[in-house]
Order: structure tokens, then sequence, then C-alpha cells
């Protein structure tokens, strides 16, 4: 049985010998885990079509398929990370021998400008811009925390989008702005 690889954002990239069926929440941990690079998905592809599936084997759900349109292309599951890590079944399938697991590397984000410790953050799902704020020491004191610009790019387009904030609202909860932000960026 070949081995399944897993690659991307895990601590020890590496074969997994499939002596017997394993989870990909076993083939993670076998892998040293994620790292804090990880985004919030996993990809599977698989190399070989399951060969009597049993109702277990079933049980997983793929948040989503990428369906291959021409020969190029590779079929691929993707699976949630934190849907894995919250324990539910549906999210941790069966990996199978020479299937492929790669976890791919979050989006950085770039908090500049008047924060006490500029720097690149790694967008992590769900992540709002209070928390963003305090990961980098939160805003200076001569911020203008009524005006935060943040420049976005929105999937298939080159040109980026300016949006103003005001903080002050987001801070006392007027406001989700910043959730609705990562939702619809990539």
């Amino acid at each position: 049985r070949p081995p399944a690889v897993v690659f991307g954002a895990v601590r020890s990239p590496s074969r997994v010998q499939m002596n017997r069926k394993v989870k990909l929440l076993e083939v993670l941990a076998a892998s040293g885990g994620v790292t804090e690079a990880a985004g919030g998905d996993v990809q599977i592809f698989h190399t070989e079509p399951l060969m009597c599936p049993e109702p277990e084997d079933l049980a997983a759900v793929p948040v989503d398929t990428f369906q291959a349109t021409d020969p190029t292309q590779v079929s691929y599951d993707i699976f949630s990370l934190r849907e894995l890590k919250d324990g539910k079944k549906e999210a941790n399938p069966i990996v199978r021998p020479g299937d492929i697991v790669i976890v791919p590397e979050s989006q950085p984000v770039y908090i500049t400008g008047a924060v006490r410790a500029p720097q690149g953050l790694y967008l992590k799902d769900g992540m709002q811009l209070k928390q963003a704020f305090a990961m980098v020491g939160g805003l200076a004191k001569e911020a203008k925390a009524s005006e935060v610009i943040i420049w976005r790019r929105k999937k298939g387009q080159a040109e980026r989008e300016k949006l103003i904030i005001n903080y002050n609202d987001i801070k006392k909860e007027k406001t989700n702005v910043f959730k609705k932000w990562v939702d619809e960026d990539v």
C-alpha cells in the first residue's frame, strides 16, 4: 500500500505508512501537527478510488470539492481545519493509501501605521479587527481610530479596494465590518 503524503503548513512534511485505516487527524498528528501559518482548509487529493466503502468511510463530508475540468487538472476535496479541531466527524475523513494531503498556508495581513508593533499576521478564519490590533500591541496614542484604512483585493481582481472604518464603532460592537471583510476576501 502506498503511503499518504502530507505537506504544506505542517511541522514535519512526511510520508505516512498506511498499514490500517487512518483518519485525517491521525495523518496530521503523524506530521507533527499544523503550524501557526496554516490556513482554514485541508486539501485531499485521491490517487485511487475508494474500494468497498463502509458506512464510516462515507461519514466525512467535504466543505467543497474542486472538480477537474480538463485532463491537466486534478480533482480534490476540501475539509475545514476549524471543524476538524472542533472534533466534528464530517471533517475527519479516512485518508486512503496514496492520498496527497496539503495544508495550505493562510494569507498574510500587514498591520502598519499608528500601531505599537507593525507586522504581518496570518489571516485566520473568523479573525476580527480587534484581535489583529491586539496582536500588534494595539493602536498608538496618535492613531485616529475613527478612520482606520483597510486595503483589500477581491478574488479575480487586480485592483485593491479601500475601506475606511470607524474602529471605535467596532470596539463598541456597533458594526461587524471586519468579519464581512474577512468573509469576502481572499
